[in-house]
C-alpha cells in the first residue's frame, strides 16, 4: 500500500512508523506537514492509498482529506471514526518518556490494527473472533502501489536521479 506520513517534526512515534510500515512491505514517504500548499503538493505528487498522520498540530486543509483517505493517530480524543484504540500501564516517568515507550509502542500496534486485513481460513473466510471487517474502514479494497520513477530504492550513498 502506498502509505504518505505527514509531520511537523520527524519524532519517535513517526520514525517509528515509518520503519515498521516499510518493514511490513508497504512504500512511504514522509513529508514536513508545515503549510497547505505543501500539504496538498506531496498528495498530489505521492498520490497515496492512505495518509497517516501522527500528532498533528494543525489542521488539514478540507480540500485534501475529502479527496484521500487519512488515519489520524492521536493520544486523546478526536473527532471521526475510530479504527482503533489501546490502554496500557502507566509507569511513574516523564510524560516525554512515556510518549516515547509506551505511547508509541500502542499506537503503532493500532494503526496495524487498523490497516490490516483480518485473519482469514484456507476457504478464504474470516476467522472466528477476529472481530474485524474483511474490508478496509472506508470499504474499498487496498490496492498495490503503481511504479512510478520517484520510488526506486535510496539509501545513504545512492546518487539523486537528475
Amino acid at each position: 500500500m502506498c502509505i504518505q506520513l505527514p509531520c511537523h517534526n520527524f519524532n519517535s512515534l513517526s520514525q517509528r512508523l515509518h520503519v515498521d510500515l516499510r518493514r511490513a512491505g508497504h512504500e512511504v514517504t514522509v513529508e514536513l506537514d508545515i503549510h497547505d500548499d505543501f500539504t496538498r503538493e506531496a498528495v498530489a505528487l505521492f498520490s497515496p492509498d492512505l495518509v497517516i498522520a501522527p500528532f498533528l498540530k494543525r489542521p488539514i486543509p478540507a480540500d485534501v482529506w475529502r479527496g484521500t483517505l487519512w488515519l489520524i493517530v492521536h493520544p486523546g480524543m478526536d473527532a471521526g471514526p475510530v479504527w482503533a484504540w489501546a490502554e496500557f500501564p502507566m509507569r511513574p516517568a516523564r510524560k516525554s518518556s512515556l510518549y516515547r515507550h509506551e505511547v508509541t509502542q500502542a499506537a503503532v500496534a493500532c494503526v496495524f490494527e487498523a490497516i490490516e486485513p483480518p485473519a482469514v481460513s484456507a476457504s478464504g473466510n474470516p476467522v472466528a473472533g477476529d472481530g474485524r471487517s474483511t474490508a478496509p474502514p472506508h470499504g474499498r479494497p487496498w490496492r498495490a502501489c503503481r511504479e512510478r520513477p520517484m520510488s526506486a530504492p535510496a539509501g545513504p550513498g545512492t546518487p539523486l536521479a537528475q
